[in-house]
Formats: C-alpha cells, sequence, structure tokens
C-alpha cells in the first residue's frame, strides 16, 4: 500500500492511515468519541470527517497531517505493526 511509516516528514496516505485507524478502533471496541477525546483532544465530528473523508497529504494544512500523524502513531503503539499488511487479512 502506501507510504505510512515515516511520520516525521515524509508523506502519509491518509485514506490508508485512515483505514488502519478504523481497523484498530473496531477491533479494540473504541469508539470514536472516546478516541477524537482521549487521543487526539479533537470533537468526535472532526475525527469522523478525518477517517470517512481523508483527504490527499499535499491538501492538508500542518494541523492536518499533524492529526493523521497522531492517529498512525496511536494505532502503531496499539497494534505493534508499522503498516497495514496485518490488517488486510483481518488479523491484528
Amino acid at each position: 500500500m502506501g507510504q505510512t511509516d515515516d511520520t516525521d516528514d515524509g508523506v502519509l496516505n491518509t485514506a490508508d492511515v485512515a483505514q488502519f485507524v478504523r481497523h484498530v478502533l473496531l477491533a479494540q471496541n473504541i469508539g470514536q468519541r472516546q478516541f477524537a477525546r482521549g487521543v487526539l483532544n479533537l470533537s468526535q465530528g472532526t475525527v469522523s470527517e478525518l477517517l470517512a473523508k481523508p483527504k490527499p497529504w499535499d491538501r492538508l494544512s500542518e494541523k492536518g497531517r499533524e492529526s493523521y500523524r497522531r492517529m498512525y502513531q496511536w494505532a502503531v503503539e496499539q497494534t505493534g505493526t508499522t503498516g497495514l499488511d496485518s490488517t488486510q487479512n483481518g488479523e491484528n
């Protein structure tokens, strides 16, 4: 899939990140509201938009990019994986 492992200065594939995060939330039975407030300090509506309608990296503001970086880092920490390969077959 797209590049998802370089969160410092690289480009993230926001669609892949959104899919990865949605998978982790579902697998761990974590609601978007809890995730939005507890992890990202954003509203549930904002996080819903980020996950459902990811914009291309080059169209995001720095604040938007930071949200995807934080979501990706959280998902990596939760799963112990650095990419999407493990989510493709439905396993953690």
